[in-house]
């Protein structure tokens, strides 16, 4: 285990009396111990915190546990929360998507993927929501991409890649992988820091800004917490603006819309949601009790 003793800043997990729990197949490379201790590769983890800004983490921690986590799906059944979601390895052999043998040489196709905050369009007819406190758990992940964004998907296992690609993953992938606790502490530094610079919201680019949330096993239909359509995500972008997210390509195509009177891009304008633009943007200001 690292020595806290000597980094005070270093984040200590809470109610450690259960140990993380990964695929076999991944604990190949990334170890329990190693999981634990790669929180320290993320550099959010090296800034010093004052006693105020120890107290805005866990307000802003708080708001992260009020955002749920999405997951996209054209099953209605899963959609209406009457069924577990199950994992691509326990689906039949017709509804295990693009899973490749380099998935499941490392325990991924044993695992439920999760976006957090910003659905992305085009992966079914429904956005699912889930329970954000599946991040406590110990048999929750994460990583702050997609494997693919460094090696694409192949049909031979992992042990077979050339050095180089295994490299390029060990380095950008199992070693920024941690637990579902370890990244909530993350998260709430990256927004503490990019709200105490002056901004009025914590900007979503794309699916993964909250990072790859992967839940080993099932997830219980219990942690269902609704769902909306993929064709109609206006009540959730105004749900995210209201916490204090934005929506990156929305922040553009609204500014756009305001200097030319024209309307650019596929996303919705904020009266088109019922977003309080001027409300919204005091959010974190009176959360974190920061100053006009």
């Amino acid at each position: 285990m690292v020595n806290f003793e000597k980094s005070p800043q270093i984040f200590l997990p809470e109610n450690k009396t259960t140990q993380p729990i990964l695929p076999p197949e991944l604990v190949q490379h990334v170890s329990i111990k190693r999981l634990q201790e790669n929180i320290k590769n993320h550099p959010e983890m090296s800034r010093e915190l004052t006693e105020l800004q120890k107290e805005r983490i866990k307000k802003i921690k708080k708001v992260l546990m009020e955002i749920p986590l999405i997951h996209a799906t054209s099953n209605e059944t899963i959609s209406q929360g009457l069924a577990d979601m199950k994992p691509t390895e326990d689906l039949p052999n017709n509804h295990q998507g693009h899973s490749l043998e380099s998935d499941r040489s490392l325990g991924l196709t044993k695992c439920v993927f999760f976006g957090w905050g910003l659905p992305q369009k085009g992966y079914g007819r429904f956005i699912t929501k889930f329970s954000p406190e599946l991040l406590d758990l110990e048999n929750v992940f994460v990583t702050p991409m997609d494997i693919g964004h460094i090696e694409f998907a192949d049909h031979k296992p992992f042990e077979d890649f050339e050095e180089e690609r295994k490299k390029r993953i060990d380095e950008h992938y199992f070693s920024s992988m941690v637990t579902g606790r370890a990244w909530q502490e993350i998260m709430a530094r990256r927004v503490l820091k990019h709200i105490e610079e002056g901004n009025p919201f914590f900007p979503l680019y794309d699916l993964y800004s909250m990072g790859e949330i992967k839940h080993y096993g099932k997830v219980p239909s219990q942690e269902f917490l609704g769902s909306f359509k993929t064709s109609d995500m206006r009540e959730h972008y105004k749900y995210l603006y209201e916490h204090g997210f934005s929506f990156a390509n929305m922040e553009q195509d609204n500014r756009l819309y305001r200097q030319t009177g024209k309307k650019y891009g596929v996303d919705p304008l904020y009266e088109e949601c019922n977003i309080d633009y001027e409300e919204a943007s005091n959010f974190w200001k009176k959360t974190l009790n920061i100053s006009q």
